[in-house]
């Protein structure tokens, strides 16, 4: 019987796991096997341990981390207010490493945030994937929270598109 990952092409797996390989049916060694050549090939990116993706797009790490979000810089930069380039930032409640991590040739870092402040996300389109993304009252919640630096037109441009309403709901 031939096995194949075919079906974690499409945009519906942006990101699986070993477990997800082996629930299909393919046995775990032959999985295992199957996924060192694909790897090999260049084809398929490594996340961390036991999470893949083929897409080449560093946002979609997010998924490997869940519960998570894109946060701070990087939900500026999705919402067009920070227009530089920035490295993916993921917010998660999971017991990770925290810190700057090399994953698929680049830079992400992973903050860690406690489950009771992991509030306010939501999903977004980005080029054909639905990733979630921190809402502007979050982001700002988030860089007061980890005492993240940002410049004064940046700042300036993100509380002209908070809701004050919101943001007054979320502090109660």
């Amino acid at each position: 019987m031939k096995y194949s990952l075919s079906m974690f092409k499409s945009k519906k797996y942006p990101v699986f796991s070993m477990r997800d390989v082996v629930r299909i049916g393919i046995p775990k060694t032959y999985a295992k096997l199957l996924i060192h050549n694909h790897i090999k090939k260049g084809d398929l990116y490594r996340i961390k341990k036991g999470w893949y993706t083929f897409h080449d797009d560093p946002m979609l790490v997010v998924f490997a981390f869940m519960p998570a979000y894109l946060g701070l810089e990087t939900a500026l930069s999705i919402y067009k207010i920070w227009d530089q380039e920035t490295i993916p930032v993921i917010i998660t409640t999971r017991k990770v490493r925290t810190g700057i991590r090399k994953i698929m040739g680049t830079n992400v870092l992973i903050r860690r945030i406690s489950p009771k402040e992991f509030t306010d996300y939501s999903y977004i389109n980005y080029y054909g994937f639905w990733i979630p993304v921190s809402t502007l009252e979050k982001t700002y919640k988030d860089f007061i929270h980890f005492k993240e630096k940002i410049d004064s037109n940046t700042l300036r441009k993100l509380k002209q598109k908070i809701k004050k309403d919101k943001l007054k709901l979320a502090q109660e």
